[in-house]
C-alpha cells in the first residue's frame, strides 16, 4: 500500500503559479504553471524527499482567488 502525504496547493497571483508545500516534510515544496503541473511535479517531489516510488499525494487544493480565475 503506497504511503500518503498531504499536500497544499495555493495560487499564487504575484507569480501566476500554483504553490505546493508538504506540511509534514519541512522543506518539501514545489510548483507549477498550471494545476496539473504542480501536481505532477508535487509527486515527484515527494517521490524524490522519500526516494521511493510508491507514494501518493492528498491534495488539499485552496480555491483561487475569483479575481484571477
Amino acid at each position: 500500500m503506497p504511503s500518503s502525504h498531504r499536500a497544499t496547493f495555493v495560487y499564487d497571483d504575484a507569480d501566476l503559479v500554483w504553490l505546493v508545500d508538504f506540511p509534514a516534510l519541512v522543506g518539501c515544496h514545489t510548483y507549477g504553471e498550471t494545476l496539473d503541473e504542480a501536481k505532477s511535479n508535487a509527486l515527484e517531489a515527494l517521490q524524490v524527499w522519500l526516494d521511493q516510488d510508491d507514494v501518493e499525494v492528498d491534495e488539499d487544493i485552496r480555491p483561487r482567488n475569483a479575481a484571477t480565475g
